[in-house]
């Protein structure tokens, strides 16, 4: 992938809020306090925001989505994580997400791989959210 096409989707990446009933997330910047008080209150360290809907960045139906969405949510409950939903919102597009905590950044690398993600958001208690690139062109 051209360095300009890898610019551009990091840069809506950043752009985006992704929503959530704690708090909005926004890459680059701390979490917010209710996010760190559910964290805290399940003594989990790590946090992951992962997607399954439009693979590989190209638009899906909506019954194709909430396919793939329900897929992701059963496979995440099914290794036993906590899981909150989200929204990434940016201008007039929006697609769900779901917050896991606990897991490993290679756990939630390989299941945004699963899901033909180009990217995972990830962010340890203390610090930023932090775009991490799950496929190559993208890495």
């Amino acid at each position: 992938m051209p360095t300009t096409d890898h610019d551009r989707l990091r840069a809506l990446f950043e752009r985006t809020r992704y929503t959530t009933p704690y708090g909005t997330m926004h890459v680059g910047q701390e979490l917010p306090v209710g996010i760190l008080h559910w964290m805290d209150d399940r003594k989990a360290t790590t946090l992951a925001v992962l997607g399954a809907e439009n693979p590989q960045g190209s638009a899906s139906s909506s019954e194709s989505n909430q396919k793939q969405h329900n897929a992701l949510v059963a496979m995440l409950e099914g290794k036993g994580l906590p899981v909150i939903d989200a929204v990434g919102e940016l201008d007039d597009w929006s697609e769900r997400h779901v917050v896991v905590l606990s897991c490993t950044k290679d756990v939630a690398l390989g299941i945004g791989n699963t899901f033909e993600q180009a990217a995972i958001l990830w962010c340890e208690r203390d610090g930023v959210v932090q775009v991490e690139w799950c496929q190559a062109p993208y890495q």
